[in-house]
């Protein structure tokens, strides 16, 4: 089992090194470039977000391929159960929010990406959104809440509260009281996955695809 040799401190450090240069980016950086667009700065925030991972496992001396299937049956089951994850989550999650949507008048919110996604007139104009949304977003979140914060959790906490936990700081990063439970129940189940495998792969695969298909579901207004 993948318990991890770091420590509050390290996860602690990585997060507010986070915050500090995506601010430094945000303010600074890109617009001293002429780039003030929300897309850029997401590229910047989740590619920062993964290298300080690497870097702190590197620094632990603990190489990223511990993380992932090391056998080929391996990848096809984590890849099945990723797969079949992804899509159960996000058909469930958009039957919940027609539900919310025609019964409680809750609309999606206006999160840029899906914004973005929404008023996209031609492929060209959705496929950035759809690679940093779909793709970018995903990896750089595995990486930090299941790969790096989840095993401290569980070290603290055992299996079932440090999965809990780790659902509910997953739901706050994400700063959104309107889809609360959605987004702590995908917290929870992409952590299990985590736990089942002791991978990142299986929860990267089930990642990609509810984000995928919930913006290419937007594209295609079905």
């Amino acid at each position: 089992m993948k318990t991890g040799f770091w420590e509050w401190r390290d996860v602690v450090a990585v997060f507010a090194l986070r915050l500090l240069l995506v601010l430094l980016f945000g303010r600074l950086i890109l617009p001293l470039l002429g780039i003030t667009d929300y897309l850029s700065l997401q590229v910047v925030d989740s590619s920062i977000f993964i290298l300080l991972v690497l870097i702190f496992l590197r620094i632990k001396g603990i190489s990223p391929a511990r993380f992932f299937p090391d056998s080929v049956n391996e990848v096809i089951t984590q890849l099945t159960w990723g797969a079949v994850v992804g899509f159960a989550v996000f058909f469930l999650g958009n039957y919940g929010e027609k539900l919310a949507l025609k019964y409680l008048l809750v609309d999606v919110g206006p999160h840029p990406l899906i914004n973005l996604t929404a008023n996209a007139r031609t492929s060209g104009q959705f496929l950035f959104p759809f690679l940093v949304g779909g793709f970018l977003v995903p990896v750089a979140e595995e990486f930090f809440y299941r790969g790096f914060l989840y095993p401290v959790l569980r070290r603290h906490l055992g299996v079932l509260l440090g999965i809990i936990a780790s659902g509910l700081l997953f739901t706050l990063a994400h700063f959104n009281q309107i889809w609360f439970v959605e987004i702590f129940l995908v917290g929870v189940i992409l952590t299990w996955l985590y736990q089942r495998f002791d991978s990142l792969f299986p929860g990267i695969i089930a990642h990609i695809i509810l984000n995928g298909s919930r913006l290419l579901s937007i594209y295609l207004s079905l």
